[in-house]
């Protein structure tokens, strides 16, 4: 954790200098709701794409 977060958030949760503990489940839970975001944001845009022609 650094200054400049814990200034920006206010989170007091987190010390300055400490370690985040991030567990391999929740990147890949990260990463598959960013996988379904994308394939929202193609599908969006190939609609929109359709519908101006």
């Amino acid at each position: 954790m650094d200054a400049d977060y814990v200034a920006r958030t206010g989170d007091t949760a987190y010390h300055i200098g400490q370690r985040l503990v991030i567990r391999e489940a929740a990147v890949r839970e990260c990463l598959a709701l960013i996988e379904r975001l994308a394939a929202a944001m193609a599908s969006d845009a190939n609609a929109t794409e359709k519908s101006e022609t």
